[in-house]
């Protein structure tokens, strides 16, 4: 074969790769943002996605576990990456009745007082709370298995989910849990809380999840997806089925959580 003819099919090879790499696809890969937080958009509506957002669970802490959990860390991870201004303050810490002592909290430090930095914790907050595009209430911390956020004299738990974005105790003066430092008010950083489903990596944000991109809905049984808040969605495609929700909260909670 001669050399002309052999770059000649080499170049027509390389011509229909690329081809197959720009071609739209109807399906694309499963979101796992717990692995990749690149493929959510905290600034972007979330979709309605299947299977819907896992089940709220509460756990206490039991006992000092000698170290962090893998999928704390990866919160962390998502924490880091689309809300860098904020700093690391810790997982573990060996402090009873607190997360931490499970390595199943972590402390995200931005302060009330800089505007830039509220901004930041008040979408780490929200973003964590809101519901999807189907009407899933509190989506990704259910999808991410967190049961408790804390920032700025605010708290919202899986426990008292329906009661919503409510003022901590610690911040209250009529509380005998009352303190007026501001770490424990929570005005210095966000408290990010998980059950142990979350904490080991076993809720959706890890296994996978998906949503249709541009096909019939009976496609999103067997189907891969595209990455949430793509702007090619048609949610008129989509019938979002209804938020399948069943609490599995594993005791009674009234008080807030110690942090």
């Amino acid at each position: 074969m001669g050399r002309r003819r052999r770059l000649g099919m080499v170049a027509a090879g390389m011509a229909v790769a690329a081809s197959l790499q720009l071609a739209p696809t109807a399906l694309a890969d499963h979101i796992k943002p717990g692995y990749n937080p690149g493929q959510v958009n905290p600034d972007v509506t979330q979709r309605w996605a299947s299977p819907s957002p896992d089940n709220r669970h509460w756990q206490s802490a039991a006992r000092c576990t000698g170290g962090e959990q893998a999928g704390t860390r990866n919160l962390l991870q998502f924490l880091n990456y689309h809300w860098g201004r904020g700093e690391n303050w810790g997982i573990y810490n060996c402090r009873l009745p607190s997360l931490h002592s499970e390595g199943r909290a972590v402390d995200f430090h931005l302060d009330v007082s800089d505007p830039t930095d509220k901004a930041a914790g008040d979408s780490i907050s929200a973003f964590f709370r809101r519901s999807d595009s189907g009407g899933a209430r509190w989506a990704m911390a259910r999808r991410f298995g967190i049961q408790e956020i804390i920032w700025n004299c605010r708290i919202w738990t899986a426990a008292r989910a329906p009661e919503g974005w409510r003022l901590y105790s610690v911040c209250d003066p009529n509380s005998s849990s009352y303190s007026s430092s501001r770490t424990a008010q929570h005005k210095d950083h966000v408290h990010i809380g998980q059950n142990w489903q979350g904490a080991n990596r076993a809720t959706t944000a890890w296994t996978g999840y998906h949503y249709c991109y541009q096909c019939p809905t009976a496609q999103l049984a067997v189907g891969a997806v595209g990455v949430l808040g793509d702007p090619g969605i048609s949610e008129e495609m989509i019938d979002p089925a209804a938020d399948a929700e069943t609490d599995v909260l594993n005791e009674t909670v009234t008080g807030d959580p110690v942090e």
